[in-house]
């Protein structure tokens, strides 16, 4: 790129910015906008999801990551050949890239066996967004990531939206891609600037996602802030019960919380002494945490509702 180029992402800089305070879809119409985005997010972007991919705590996520890459596939629909993962809100497609880093690093699986082989093959993402113009960003991707990483890497593109239940037809390939084996999900800076729709909605597409899902599926949330996590978590505990675990890692990268929720075969018996499931809806770390997310969800509606009236 030219180094004139990422500043042309400004305008859309900006309306991320107001989206993420303020909750309302911005626009991506802008060409120019997306361009300079992508040249300035994508080593960020893939670091961060990377890193989190990579994490060895909580002590299920990593062999979860394994487990969900490893998993049988078959083709449904618009999709022949299974996916590896879906990106929820993908904008440019920079899950592919950091997929196919970080995946030749997961060696041991949940059951300790060596699966050197995963890291062998090549990565398939299912790329969905409700922005249709984001396609010419994902097939540039796609193609740097071929280029540096290896040819057997791949994605498609596709639509969805997080704000309309699971069973709406703009979310059919998430449905086919879930009755496909597909057990990995990744929702990268979708959400936060999708609050209000998502609020409305009451979060029903993750409640109907994790209700649907089997064991083993996984999700990993990345934001700009960790405001809607709690809500977002509540919804995953009323589709998925107990059996979903959830854990807000810090993570270096990305200078804050990110969400993980795995749904597992079952709740936790129990531990010892009785206590609570840690990474449960009745845990009282999980709780005070999200109560402080809450509050800080609460003042930014506030500033937001006083900017507004002073505007």
């Amino acid at each position: 790129p030219n180094a004139g180029d990422p500043p042309r992402a400004d305008p859309l800089r900006r309306s991320l910015t107001r989206a993420a305070g303020t909750g309302i879809r911005p626009s991506f119409a802008s060409s120019a906008g997306r361009e300079g985005y992508m040249v300035a997010h994508l080593p960020t972007r893939v670091a961060k999801v990377a890193d989190t991919l990579a994490l060895e705590s909580p002590h299920w996520l990593r062999p979860a990551v394994v487990g969900a890459l490893a998993a049988p596939r078959e083709g449904r629909g618009a999709a022949p050949a299974g996916f590896d993962a879906v990106s929820l809100g993908c904008g440019p497609g920079f899950d592919l890239p950091a997929l196919a880093l970080v995946k030749p690093l997961l060696r041991l699986g949940a059951d300790g066996a060596d699966r050197t082989l995963l890291g062998q093959s090549g990565v398939r993402v299912l790329a969905l967004d409700y922005e249709a113009r984001w396609e010419t960003e994902v097939g540039a991707v796609v193609a740097a990531t071929r280029s540096a990483l290896g040819l057997r890497h791949s994605a498609a593109f596709g639509r969805c939206d997080i704000t309309l239940p699971l069973a709406a037809p703009a979310n059919e390939l998430v449905e086919e891609a879930l009755a496909g084996g597909t057990r990995l999900f990744v929702a990268s800076y979708v959400v936060a600037e999708n609050a209000v729709a998502l609020r409305d909605s009451d979060f029903v597409f993750f409640e109907e996602l994790f209700a649907r899902a089997p064991a083993g599926t996984l999700m990993l949330v990345l934001e700009t802030t960790h405001r809607q996590f709690p809500a977002l978590a509540r919804a995953a505990w009323r589709g998925g019960g107990d059996a979903v675990a959830a854990a807000c890692p810090r993570v270096r990268s990305n200078r804050g919380y990110s969400l993980c929720l795995l749904k597992r075969s079952a709740a936790p018996a129990g531990v010892e002494g009785g206590e609570a499931d840690a990474f449960g809806p009745e845990s009282e770390e999980l709780s005070e945490l999200f109560s402080r997310f809450e509050e800080d969800d609460r003042r930014q509606r506030r500033k937001a509702l006083d900017e507004e009236s002073v505007g």
